[in-house]
């Protein structure tokens, strides 16, 4: 009988995603487990779409295989017929760099998987290995006979899981188990819905010419043209990932063979194809022509030849004899087909939702080489805020743009963060902010892994937004902050209330507030607001703007200096004025004495990051250091009192006969300061939030403390 409940472990990835759509349209109902580690839930969700009325079908677990009793919950909540086993790492430089992270995630997983599949009685197992395992053979065509080696320590994991299942068998011959070695996957569903889009550097050739072809990487760079093959290179044999998947099914279906034991079967084409034949056929299907040189060369993808790479074989192709006579399965599509389909996935227009595309892909929210958060790295945590609030930008398009298909999740669920709540305007119903909730997968009980420095939950807010459907509601805002009115209006009540709930019910330690631009200044007012109380959330304000003349671009330090005095001097008068009518009018009310404001503040670091070429944030460089300064020449007394306020504020209040009592919201009494120092090509990429994570910028932090 045909296996029909059927657990996917890793089915998010690039490979168990296909093999997923191919079980649901063949008639099964598929559970996937995946701890997201390396792939995204929106694969599961476009992979639903594309089944149809079979996505009906399909239920997703995000747990980590080496969670125990998590896993034996899914097992206790539905009786599996088999078990498909893609999850792991996968990265071969890392696993150099890190082989013990490879070792406990891939073989203590899948011995996990193998005891609880034995507890419930299912013991029918298709395995994704490698066609790594025969190391860098001798001869080929390689048959599932030829000897077996690894050169790394992902290829071994994938060896030693074999050998696992191998003994797993010789102990209980009920088991029955089908290794899978494939070759090299391309390609994409032909819907250019789901495909393959790593993260950081590909390692994969076909991977690398995507990204080259759509502008993400400079150019290719192709190891050995002195190979003894037809033009050189090297030659691998390639398969269509549809192919694959189909195999995985003919698998599946062989293991009601009560005959089968353990099987190995070689999926490939049997062909050997070298990588300029690859790059040539990709070059067709997309329209683009490969040369010898670094730079781009109006639609030409650079070609950079270098010397060959230590370990790499000269030719390994599958013999898939056994596949084809056991299984009854042979790949159907040739490199045409694949490169067809690879370049349909990689150009797919923003309108089709699809994941890759120049403009909206992973990228744009949220930085590339980043694959894992170390929360004590201060780079990674500016990263992930920027990110985050960055994503509500998206969310904001998504919006606008109607899309089924959000591209605002993209990064943040890669990273599980989850937005939980959109904060809407009430005025244009536009979302302005957002939280999410940081909700990483567990670790197995004999892992411990610190997140004192995690956040449990980030508040988010964008900045201005120049599309007609939010433009003059955002502008509307910005003139409030020039006015030094932010805090009389609807759009901050929403967004204090949430700050105040969430701070409320988890504490300030577990809350962060981020911001850019308009953002930034309400992250800043929410958390001065609830700083006055006593709690300090952690905030992250990108180009937060800075009401005042600008006088930081004045290039003579001496008349710059002098400004900055004048300004100080008369700011502090104006206040000493301001302050001695309240308090004249204090005493005739019998009003007890009003507490500095900064005092109050001083403990609350809010981080500011700021841009000298963004003119709209620039002067807090001269803010600070002008206070310390002053400090130095004795006078500090004056640029405390000074600093507490903004002559424009104060002028105001003059003329509106000095009821705000609202401080300015870009005036803080301490911070943590960023400068990039980095020159910018002009004004857009200096306030752009995309700089706050690239990793080719210049930082420069300062502590400032209000005394």
């Amino acid at each position: 009988m045909m296996a029909k409940n059927v657990l996917v472990t890793g089915g998010a990835g690039y490979i168990g995603s296909h093999t997923v759509l191919q079980l649901l349209t063949g008639g099964y109902s598929v559970v996937v487990v995946d701890n997201l580690d390396n792939s995204s839930a929106v694969s599961l969700e476009r992979v639903k779409k594309l089944a149809g009325e079979h996505g009906e079908r399909l239920s997703f677990q995000q747990v980590d295989l080496r969670d125990k009793p998590a896993l034996e919950k899914i097992f206790s909540e539905t009786k599996f017929d088999a078990v498909i086993h893609f999850a792991g790492l996968k990265a071969v430089g890392e696993s150099v760099a890190k082989p013990l992270l490879y070792y406990d995630n891939n073989l203590v997983g899948t011995i996990v998987l193998l005891e609880v599949m034995a507890q419930h009685g299912c013991k029918n197992l298709v395995f994704s290995s490698s066609a790594t395992v025969y190391g860098a053979p001798k001869e080929v065509p390689c048959t599932e006979e030829s000897p077996i080696s690894a050169l790394n320590p992902y290829g071994r994991t994938k060896l030693f899981i074999e050998e696992i299942c191998r003994d797993v068998y010789g102990s209980d011959p009920e088991w029955k188990i089908i290794l899978l070695r494939y070759f090299n996957p391309v390609g994409a569903h032909p819907s250019g819905h789901i495909g393959e889009d790593p993260r950081g550097i590909p390692n994969n050739l076909m991977p690398y010419v995507q990204q080259v072809a759509v502008g993400r990487r400079p150019h290719l760079t192709v190891y050995g043209n002195d190979y003894n093959t037809k033009d050189g290179t090297g030659v691998r044999d390639y398969i269509h990932v549809i192919d694959l998947a189909d195999g995985h099914i003919a698998a599946l279906r062989k293991l009601e063979d009560c005959k089968i034991g353990c099987e190995v079967y070689n999926l490939g084409t049997g062909n050997g194809t070298s990588v300029m034949e690859m790059v040539d056929a990709f070059e067709k299907a997309s329209g683009k022509f490969c040369c010898p040189d670094t730079s781009f060369h109006d639609q030409k993808i650079p070609l950079v030849i270098a010397g060959r790479r230590p370990g790499d074989a000269e030719v390994v192709y599958a013999s898939t004899e056994k596949a084809e006579k056991e299984l009854n399965w042979k790949a159907k599509y040739g490199i045409e087909e694949m490169c067809r389909d690879l370049w349909n996935w990689a150009s797919a227009v923003e309108e089709e939702g699809v994941m890759i595309c120049e403009r909206d892909d992973f990228s744009l929210t949220g930085p590339l080489h980043l694959t894992s958060i170390d929360w004590a790295n201060e780079h990674h945590r500016r990263s992930v805020a920027a990110s985050l609030v960055q994503g509500i930008y998206v969310a904001e398009r998504d919006r606008q743009l109607q899309r089924e298909a959000a591209l605002s999740p993209l990064w943040s669920e890669f990273f599980h963060f989850r937005l939980i709540r959109k904060l809407v305007d009430d005025a244009d119903f536009s979302i302005f902010g957002g939280i999410y909730e940081y909700k990483p997968p567990q670790p197995p009980s004999h892992i411990v892994i610190s997140r004192e420095l995690s956040p449990r939950y980030v508040i988010a807010f964008r900045g201005t937004v120049t599309k007609a459907d939010s433009i003059s509601r955002d502008i509307e805002l910005d003139i409030h902050i020039i006015r030094n009115g932010l805090h009389t209006t609807t759009r901050f009540e929403i967004a204090i209330q949430a700050v105040r709930n969430m701070v409320a019910s988890v504490g300030a330690s577990n809350v962060w507030l981020a911001g850019h631009s308009l953002g930034a200044s309400m992250a800043l007012l929410t958390g001065k607001t609830v700083a006055r109380t006593g709690v300090f959330p952690e905030c992250f304000a990108f180009n937060p703007p800075f009401l005042s003349a600008p006088i930081e671009r004045i290039k003579d330090k001496r008349i710059k200096h002098g400004i900055r005095i004048a300004g100080s001097v008369i700011t502090a008068g104006l206040a000493l004025a301001k302050k001695a009518t309240q308090q004249h009018s204090q005493n005739q009310l019998a009003l007890p004495a009003p507490v500095d404001p900064f005092a109050a503040l001083s403990d609350w670091f809010p981080r500011l990051y700021v841009n000298p070429g963004d003119h709209l944030c620039s002067e807090y460089i001269g803010y600070f250091d002008h206070r310390n300064k002053m400090e130095q020449m004795g006078v500090g007394f004056v640029e405390r009192l000074a600093t507490q306020h903004s002559l424009g504020g104060l002028l105001v209040d003059i003329v509106g006969g000095g009821k705000n009592t609202e401080g300015p919201v870009h005036l803080v009494p301490s911070s943590v300061l960023t400068v990039n120092s980095k020159p910018s090509r002009d004004f857009k990429e200096a306030h752009g939030i995309h700089q706050w994570w690239r990793e080719d910028q210049r930082f420069d932090t300062k502590i400032h403390q209000y005394k």
